[in-house]
This record gives structure tokens, C-alpha cells and sequence, in this order.
């Protein structure tokens, strides 16, 4: 409540300098438009990260199908593979810097969750596919991982509704819902 009121505090000062100082409505349409497509892009930029991991783990999900072709090296090959997506995830919502302000503190928060939980659940796979011995542990290890595998695509799309249900502008509410890969995100 008190970040709104300083960010609209913030505004009204901008507002009335562009006033005082006989500032042109031009700049501060270009300044919207910039902040809007900051947000379109960020929007995109977080969307697609997510499809890329979710299109891995899809895969990764296909191979625990079919259980009389499974073995150790296939599974511990799994962990691999979810382990390298989510490290490719992280690096991509990095690499897009902090959520655009007028999203809060919350966006933040809510993509850093996202990645603590999605690493703990890989972190169950991991453990789950290490020291398989016998038929027994391989079948444990596939009931694990696939519960994992399902709690990360449930962690992602609560993060996405997060993220779209923000208290912020209606330039960062359009973007999620504009953005072709949250659509195509939400869909499958």
C-alpha cells in the first residue's frame, strides 16, 4: 500500500515538472509507449522462457510413459535434462533484469519463487533417479518424477496467472494477455 501511494506520489511529481517546465505531451506519450513495450517485452521474455522449459520437460515427461523402456541411465539422463532446463530458465529471467517497476515488487517475487520451486523439484528428481538398484526403485523413482514434473507445470502456470493478476497498469496486464507465448503458454 505504501510502495502505490510513493509510485503515484511519483507520477503526480513527474506530471506536474513535465507541466511546469511546458513539457510536451509528445515525451510523455513516448515515455507510455516505452513503458508499455518494456512490458510487452518482458512479458514475451518471461512467456517464452517458460514454453522453452515446458516444451523440455515435455519431453522429459513422454520417456516416464512408457516404464518397460526405462532404465537408470535413462532416468538419471531425465534428471539431466529437467537440472540443464531449469538452469536455462533461471539464466533467461535473468538475463531480462528486474520485472518492469510498475509491476511491483510482487512480479519479483513471484519469478524468484517460481525458481526456488521449480530447482526443488528438480533437485526430487535428481535424488529420486541416484542410487537405483533394483525394479522397485525405478518405479518409485518414475512415480517421484512425474509428481515433481507435474508440480512444476502447476508452479509455472500459477506464476504466469500471478503475474497477469498484478495490482499495476493496464500496459502490464495487456502485455500478458497480448504476448502470443503466454497465450500459447496458458494453452497447452
Amino acid at each position: 500500500m505504501v510502495q502505490r501511494a510513493v509510485v503515484a506520489v511519483a507520477a503526480l511529481a513527474l506530471v506536474v515538472a513535465s507541466a511546469a517546465c511546458g513539457g510536451s505531451s509528445k515525451k510523455t506519450e513516448s515515455t507510455t509507449t516505452t513503458n508499455a513495450a518494456s512490458q510487452a517485452a518482458y512479458a514475451d521474455g518471461v512467456c517464452g522462457a517458460l514454453a522453452t522449459w515446458k516444451s523440455t520437460l515435455s519431453s522429459v515427461g513422454q520417456k516416464f510413459q512408457n516404464y518397460s523402456q526405462l532404465s537408470k541411465a535413462k532416468l538419471q539422463e531425465a534428471a539431466t535434462t529437467v537440472t540443464d532446463a531449469n538452469q536455462k530458465l533461471a539464466d533467461d529471467v535473468d538475463a531480462l533484469g528486474p520485472p518492469p517497476k510498475v509491476a511491483g515488487p510482487k512480479a519479483k517475487t513471484a519469478v524468484d519463487n517460481l525458481k526456488k520451486e521449480l530447482q526443488s523439484s528438480a533437485n526430487e528428481i535428481k535424488s529420486a533417479t541416484e542410487n537405483l538398484s533394483t525394479a522397485q526403485d525405478t518405479l518409485q523413482a518414475v512415480s517421484t518424477s512425474s509428481a515433481a514434473l507435474l508440480k512444476m507445470s502447476a508452479d509455472i502456470s500459477a506464476t504466469i496467472t500471478t503475474l497477469k493478476s498484478l495490482n499495476a497498469t493496464q500496459a502490464w496486464r495487456d502485455a500478458f494477455a497480448n504476448s502470443s507465448k503466454c497465450q500459447s503458454l496458458s494453452k497447452s
